[in-house]
């Protein structure tokens, strides 16, 4: 049995959802976060913190805690769907909780 068997995608884009939500709710990202999709390889707290550098720790555990079922599951044999599903979770709705219309002023 394959972790695509009891994790589904649509679950890895929901969990980058919930992973973005919570750290909006806590303070984690905040309206000052750098708009970029891309991860730069910044660590949190580095001027040029992207919330693509966010989206990454959120699903690999790096600087806070694992965020998603399927990377926890899969260790290091995680499969490129579920990550882009996580990303793309995580990174909308970081932006509409940021930013009015998902968009940086």
């Amino acid at each position: 049995m394959k972790t695509s068997d009891v994790i589904s995608v649509a679950m890895s884009r929901l969990d980058g959802c919930r992973a973005a939500a919570v750290m909006v709710a806590d303070g984690r990202l905040n309206d000052g976060l750098v708009d970029d999709n891309r991860a730069s390889g910044a660590d949190w707290g580095d001027p040029d913190f992207s919330i693509g550098d966010a989206a990454q720790a959120a699903f690999l555990g790096s600087g806070c805690e694992e965020l998603s079922r399927h990377h926890h599951f899969t260790s290091d044999n995680w499969e490129q769907d579920h990550l882009m599903a996580f990303w793309h979770g995580f990174t909308s709705v970081a932006r509409e909780c940021l930013w009015a219309g998902g968009i940086k002023p």
